[in-house]
């Protein structure tokens, strides 16, 4: 919205030839200039505790454009941002997203699908931040984010709805925040763990139309999976259910009926 706060992410650079070195420059939201210089082979883009976030982005990023379209040149860059770090404001898929953009302009390439983008740099940041927990949707606000639109996101079918924001008599500014209740870091179990508790919920999700259909009904699917598993299936369904409801109040100008369902 106009009134909002301008946060700015700018990176400028440039291919330098003959060289395997990415030389970085930073002015950052601290008012601190940063620079840094390493070579572009894979030693070198692995993270480590105490390195900057923007070192991890832009680590991320180089092996996450390495996986899918080969090796990478030689580059300087500067990086200007006013989004604060480690606040949360998304200031991390931000700059991995101009930095992916910035990896296809010097090597002359293109991702033309959105959604394809936005897997990529997903997996860039997870790379950087070494977690699986990484929202979609804060990678989509800086890929297709714009003054006086609204999108709503489903980031199980991929499915983009856009609406516009109408000079109507209402003020609103919403963050919606998902309870941690674990609190923490996780360890290498418990996200292997997690991991696997995902599929399982995106197994059940994928066949229960079939089992629709069985004369035992989709209750059967409750002997092929964990009772956590098949909590977490009902609790995605009505996420689905609760993100439809919202679009369509949105679509319908229906703040009331839209704040209903986010109080909920």
């Amino acid at each position: 919205m106009s009134r909002a706060v301008q946060l700015v992410t700018l990176v400028v650079g440039k291919r330098s030839h003959g060289s395997k070195l990415c030389q970085v420059k930073t002015l950052l939201d601290s008012g601190e200039r940063e620079s840094c210089e390493f070579r572009l082979n894979d030693a070198n883009l692995c993270t480590s505790t105490g390195e900057a976030s923007w070192i991890c982005c832009l680590k991320g990023a180089i092996r996450s454009f390495k996986e899918r379209r080969g090796q990478v040149p030689g580059f300087k860059v500067v990086i200007v941002s006013s989004l604060p770090a480690k606040l949360g404001l998304g200031s991390d898929s931000a700059l991995v997203v101009a930095l992916y953009t910035l990896l296809e302009a010097i090597t002359s390439t293109c991702t033309g699908n959105v959604m394809e983008k936005m897997l990529v740099c997903q997996q860039a940041k997870r790379l950087a931040t070494n977690s699986c927990k990484v929202r979609a949707s804060d990678i989509l606000v800086s890929l297709i984010g714009d003054q006086g639109r609204i999108f709503a996101f489903d980031a199980q079918s991929l499915d983009v709805d856009r609406a516009n924001w109408n000079d109507t008599d209402v003020q609103l500014v919403l963050v919606e925040l998902n309870d941690d209740t674990e609190g923490g870091k996780k360890s290498s179990a418990q996200r292997d763990e997690s991991k696997t508790r995902c599929e399982q919920v995106a197994t059940a999700m994928n066949t229960m139309s079939r089992w629709r259909a069985h004369p035992a009904g989709a209750s059967s699917m409750g002997l092929l999976f964990p009772r956590e598993t098949m909590e977490m299936v009902k609790d995605a369904i009505v996420r689905h259910e609760r993100i439809a409801n919202m679009t369509n109040a949105i679509r319908r100008e229906r703040w009331e009926e839209f704040g209903r369902i986010i109080v909920k």
